[in-house]
């Protein structure tokens, strides 16, 4: 699994992974979800246009793992 870029600065978020990605969120700091996909494709462009700069966890569930990173966005 990958992510890139961190931080976020065109609004784009990139995530990568062997397997299928089934369901992206993502949580401000205050840990109210304020996005949620569900991509089901092993590519996938995270578009966080919506969303104030600052920091935010994603939680990225593929297959049956839960990967949660930290991003910043610009």
């Amino acid at each position: 699994f990958n992510y890139y870029p961190n931080p976020v600065k065109n609004n784009k978020l990139n995530l990568t992974a062997s397997t299928t990605i089934t369901s992206v969120e993502v949580f401000n700091m205050l840990g109210q979800q304020v996005l949620y996909v569900t991509p089901e494709k092993e590519n996938y462009t995270v578009d966080m246009t919506n969303l104030s700069s600052g920091n935010y966890l994603v939680k990225v569930m593929i297959g049956e793992s839960l990967k949660t990173i930290k991003i910043t966005k610009e």
